[in-house]
């Protein structure tokens, strides 16, 4: 009986996955209520909420829980504490309290996932996964093909306005780029194991018009964070992330192939039109949201000035005053010390080296002479997750929902990965998957229903915040009449300054 529960899992998880960034890569073509940025938010926090509920429904009811569990509690416990505590009141606006919440929701949903990878399908899944997306990524890289073709016969007049297809802004989508890329060339790797070449062809050509996108773009936050993270990943795996890198040089080149014929050859031929980007090597005001970030910080030093704070704060640097509101620093980690603290990023940086620590076990066998797809997994996805912490400090990276969903996604498949290593070298792989709790029932039944009501409470919040943001959204198109600077929502701009 347990296997099978634990096969519907696996295809539970392999479909929610899927569906999701059918979502936000075709977002333009779906119904409204799918549509755009504001529902992505939606759809991701009720992944993660159903992951806590279906939990502790095991928990509280069959009482079994993941074994590898114990690996990540208490590391991370400490950061879920401290955003637990920033989001309580009083706060100077409403509904700011939302946002830290999903940072909650989003680190417990990583630690249920990777505690739980041998019960949700192991390595089968985790391939199936990959490749799923990654042909999702090709489709929709051809659709941007369909796209050109339109803009061609336009005269590729503002092509760079239309392509890459769906996203409010182009970092939307340079940001999902970050953790896509490197999927890429570990979906080549695994794609060479079917008898036909048709799926690794396709693949191919999806990745390399990703990197055109890229190139046309100018995407140069993505492209140095896969560039620093590729160094980093042939440090620390060495011969194992060999065909994972060269499949990612392969693509590189073969986006370069693209880019000189579908952004220089072919326009030179058909129109007298530029359409590529110009490269710019400016900070384009990022130095600017810097300094005011690290000024925030230092005003309530260690803490920060508290949730969403950099929305509705009052300006304190010159340059920052000049340069205009927006939804963040482009840093996500200059954020954080302005709005939760310089104390909460030392929390994080402990509790992720803590989780290293317990997991150290692991890591000679990775090191370990024998080559295995597992291993080739493991840098992958080790390249993607790197490419994203090192993007960053150059983009909101963990600020919208699709690519904060692919975080989730590359995270926890790491951390699963890497638990089941430190099970077979502890001599407890046998012991990856369950294990019958001790807690009594009157507490995991007390749990299950405080967790239940906060979660509710927390829904209603959700959508009260999301309704008095639609109403403002309104004033803010016939007062402001310029494009909303996305953060939580779309309009990211809002709550107003109190």
């Amino acid at each position: 009986m347990r296997k099978k529960v634990r096969s519907f899992s696996a295809k539970t998880v392999l479909a929610v996955t899927l569906i999701f960034f059918s979502f936000s890569m075709f977002s333009d073509l779906m119904p409204n209520i799918f549509r755009g940025y504001d529902s992505q938010r939606f759809f991701v926090l009720g992944l993660w909420s159903a992951t806590i509920v279906y939990f502790l429904t095991r928990w509280a009811f069959l009482g079994t829980i993941p074994e590898l569990i114990r690996i990540y509690f208490f590391p991370v416990v400490f950061p879920l504490l401290f955003i637990l505590l920033a989001a309580l009141p009083p706060h100077p606006v409403p509904h700011i309290w939302v946002e830290p919440l999903q940072y909650a929701l989003f680190l417990t949903a990583v630690v249920i996932w990777a505690s739980a990878y041998k019960n949700l399908g192991g390595w089968d899944t985790a391939k199936e996964l990959i490749l799923g997306l990654l042909f999702i990524a090709s489709l929709y890289a051809l659709m941007n093909i369909n796209i050109y073709i339109f803009a061609a016969l336009d005269g590729f007049s503002k092509i760079t306005d239309v392509i890459p297809f769906g996203f409010e802004n182009m970092r939307l989508w340079s940001q999902i780029a970050t953790f896509i890329l490197p999927l890429f060339a570990l979906a080549g790797v695994l794609s060479q194991r079917f008898s036909s070449s048709l799926p690794l062809s396709f693949l191919m050509i999806g990745a390399g018009l990703w990197w055109w996108i890229a190139l046309l773009t100018t995407s140069r936050g993505t492209i140095f964070s896969v560039v620093v993270a590729t160094l980093f990943v042939s440090v620390m795996f060495r011969k194992y992330a060999f065909r994972v890198i060269k499949m990612l040089l392969i693509q590189a080149f073969l986006g370069l192939f693209f880019w000189i014929l579908l952004s220089l050859y072919l326009p030179g031929l058909w129109s007298e039109n530029d359409i590529q980007r110009g490269l710019s090597f400016s900070d384009s005001g990022r130095f600017a949201l810097w300094a005011e970030a690290i000024q925030m910080s230092l005003v309530d030093f260690p803490l920060g000035m508290g949730p969403m704070s950099w929305v509705f704060h009052q300006p304190l640097t010159a340059g920052y005053e000049r340069f205009g509101s927006i939804g963040s620093p482009h840093n996500m980690y200059l954020l954080w010390a302005a709005e939760y603290g310089w104390l909460f990023l030392a929390i994080l940086i402990g509790s992720t080296l803590l989780t290293l620590m317990r997991l150290r076990s692991a890591f000679p066998r990775i090191r370990d002479f024998s080559e295995s797809e597992q291993k080739h997994l493991l840098a992958g996805l080790s390249l993607s997750g790197a490419a994203g912490i090192t993007d960053a400090n150059f983009s909101g990276v963990f600020i919208s929902p699709s690519s904060l969903f692919l975080a989730f996604f590359v995270f926890s498949q790491v951390l699963g990965i890497l638990s089941c290593y430190a099970a077979e070298a502890d001599g407890k792989i046998e012991k990856a998957t369950s294990k019958n709790s001790r807690c009594p029932l009157f507490i995991r039944l007390s749990v299950f229903i405080l967790v239940g009501l906060a979660l509710c409470f927390y829904w209603f919040g959700l959508i009260e915040f999301f309704d008095a943001m639609s109403l403002d959204a309104e004033t803010f198109r016939e007062q402001e009449r310029s494009p909303f600077a996305a953060r939580f929502w779309l309009h990211g701009l809002f709550p107003r300054s109190p």
